[in-house]
């Protein structure tokens, strides 16, 4: 596993030194070369502290900039690759195992304690020549996972699985244009998400998993957009009267329009399919009008129910945007005449707000069918991109933890695809995991360490595995003990990281409103900046100085120092504050400056109260 990494320049690190081992103290020296290593063995987590493959977890905190992912980016950027193509990398040396691996012109002068094991070191250039790496090194793979888009993009690695929302959106990209295809990448992105979703799900039905924050989806819904929806159809009948022969126009918009009423009257399931044909005929209305004019009312008719063979006699262009077309419609009809034939696999349709959706039934997915309607659905671009896909009753939490899910299974498909199919041995696995609970509730962040540990042990069994997990959150430091935590902090001055080091006691098992106290976390108290400069204005409000008092005088022509409109809003910012001890002391202030008028006024107020009760006495 990997122990040590120091590097000297790279983004915003610069000679800095990262243990992922709480048993090693290792410092590099660059001037002499210098390597001091100790082992501390009474810094050792219990056995299978962790989970019982799970051989290390290390926790990156550090605030925004501080160096979080610049770490991830070298080690899945540099340590998963040789330098096979020229490429200048900066020195630095890490220790996975017992072996020192360091870059060209890196000197090493190995110090050692007098109990530590045997190292061996190696240098990194050397395997492109031939020169054999460690065994350990070579068997193992690194994943790395980040849901969010990133400014940089690292193109694929050998010992890189990339799980992370950027490559594959890129991933998806470059498959599209190599294989000459018009499908959208953002589409095909989409599409490919759901795919694994499924398979994850399936995953996480078997292993029973106490962990899971939220009830498994079970019904995946697909809406045909109606074509009065989509800004690209428009008010047809106007766009088009120059280029497109009125009576065709009208005849094939007047057909659809009728197939959709008669399949109403047949099931929904008709409905859905004859809703995507109106949607798709309508858009080639418009991308080709004079390709459609063309065409006989016979064929025109065809083209309003996609029954039989398409038209022979047509526009090149137009044709390669019909095939997918009538592949996915004669897929679906097929679907419905099966429904008997498939008896674990539930396809219902449901009208709401006269909207009609197909509703696959993933819990009973049998033979990767739902998988087969995916793949339909993306042989053509514009097939997906009018079709609305969704979970049925996810909220967007929910759907980032099952994507969280999806990622981790799907890094495991590749793990196997690559022992199964390409014969590689790999026998370790470090996760790279990059603010992985971006868009969780602070109660899922208290589940965030615990889930992925329990995921990645059940699913990952048979592989010695190591997490370094990099995040924003101090719920990471109360799962992860001290000396397996890397804090970062950037220095203002040299715009670099540095390490911090904790002095304040344990971080595990700690409680949390006590490290947020630490100004690791949060500086300048613990309320929001937004809050805290009300509560300076009503503290200045309170105590007035003269040029102020003569300000306020001068805009309210009065010769009190505030305006009763100043003075209301102050007394609304006091009643909404919500920490009792600033607040008590807040009103002890106020009673200070206004009790005696206020009581005057009040005292006023009862005196008129009783005098017009009086009044009232007499007149009765």
């Amino acid at each position: 596993m990997l122990r040590y990494l120091w590097i000297e320049n790279y983004k915003n690190i610069q000679s800095v030194g990262f243990s992922f081992d709480p048993t090693l103290n290792a410092a590099y020296e660059l001037k002499t070369g210098n390597l001091q290593i100790d082992i501390d063995n009474k810094r050792l987590l219990p056995k299978h502290f962790f989970g019982e493959y799970i051989e290390s977890v290390t926790g990156v905190l550090g605030e925004n900039g501080a160096g979080k992912s610049s770490l991830v980016d070298f080690i899945r950027s540099v340590l998963t690759t040789p330098n096979d193509n020229g490429a200048s990398i900066p020195k630095f040396l890490f220790i996975f195992g017992d072996s020192i691996i360091h870059s060209e012109h890196t000197k090493i002068n190995l110090i050692t304690g007098e109990h530590n094991e045997p190292f061996k070191v190696y240098p990194f250039e050397k395997q492109q020549n031939g020169s054999k790496w460690p065994q350990e090194v070579l068997e193992h793979k690194y994943i790395y996972y980040a849901n969010f888009w990133e400014n940089t993009y690292i193109h694929p690695r050998p010992n890189l699985i990339d799980v992370s929302t950027n490559y594959l959106f890129e991933h998806e990209y470059m498959d599209n244009k190599e294989s000459d295809s018009s499908r959208d990448a953002l589409t095909s992105y989409r599409t490919s998400n759901f795919i694994a979703e499924i398979r994850a799900l399936t995953f996480l039905r078997s292993a029973e998993l106490d962990s899971i924050p939220f009830s498994l989806p079970k019904k995946l819904q697909i809406e045909v957009i109606k074509p009065e929806e989509i800004p690209q159809i428009g008010d047809i009948g106007n766009a088009y009267q120059l280029l497109f022969d009125q009576e065709k126009l009208t005849f094939l918009l007047n057909s659809l329009e009728a197939r959709v009423q008669l399949a109403k009257k047949e099931s929904a399931l008709n409905e859905f399919v004859a809703q995507f044909i109106q949607t798709r005929v309508q858009l080639l209305i418009r991308h080709f009008p004079n390709a459609l004019s063309r065409l006989t009312i016979s064929a025109l008719n065809k083209l309003a129910n996609f029954e039989g063979r398409l038209p022979t006699r047509i526009d090149a262009k137009l044709k390669e945007e019909l095939k997918p077309i009538k592949i996915f419609v004669d897929f679906l009809r097929k679907t419905i005449a099966e429904q008997r034939a498939l008896p674990l696999m539930t396809i219902t349709a449901n009208r709401q707000k006269s909207r009609v959706y197909l509703e696959l039934d993933t819990e009973n997915e049998e033979k990767g069918y739902i998988e087969r309607i995916f793949n339909e659905i993306t042989k053509s671009d514009n097939n997906a991109r009018f079709l609305d896909i969704h979970w049925r009753g996810l909220s967007s939490g929910e759907a980032a933890y099952l994507r969280l899910y999806a990622r981790i299974n799907n890094a495991f498909e590749n793990v196997n695809a690559r022992v199964s199919e390409q014969f590689e041995k790999i026998r370790s696995l470090t996760f790279l995991i990059d603010e992985g609970e971006t868009g969780f509730h602070p109660q899922w962040q208290k589940k965030y360490i615990d889930i992925i540990l329990k995921t990645i042990d059940k699913l990952y069994k048979g592989y010695r595995i190591q997490l370094v997990i990099c995040s924003n959150s101090p719920f990471i430091a109360s799962d992860i003990p001290r000396s397996s935590l890397i804090l970062l902090r950037r220095n203002e001055s040299r715009k670099n990281c540095e390490l911090v080091k904790w002095e304040d006691g344990e971080t595990f098992a700690a409680n949390i409103h006590a490290l947020l106290t630490n100004s690791f976390f949060l500086k300048q108290g613990l309320m929001g900046d937004f809050s805290k400069n009300k509560l300076n204005e009503l503290i200045k409000f309170l105590q007035p100085d003269d040029e102020k008092a003569a300000q306020l005088t001068k805009k309210t022509g009065t010769n009190k120092s505030e305006s009763i409109s100043d003075k209301d809003d102050m007394r609304a910012v006091l009643e909404m504050i919500g920490e009792p001890v600033i607040k008590l002391k807040l009103r002890q202030m106020w009673d200070s400056r206004f009790g005696i008028d206020e009581r005057i006024d009040h005292l006023r107020k009862q005196i008129l109260e009783l005098e017009k009760q009086k009044e009232n006495g007499k007149n009765q």
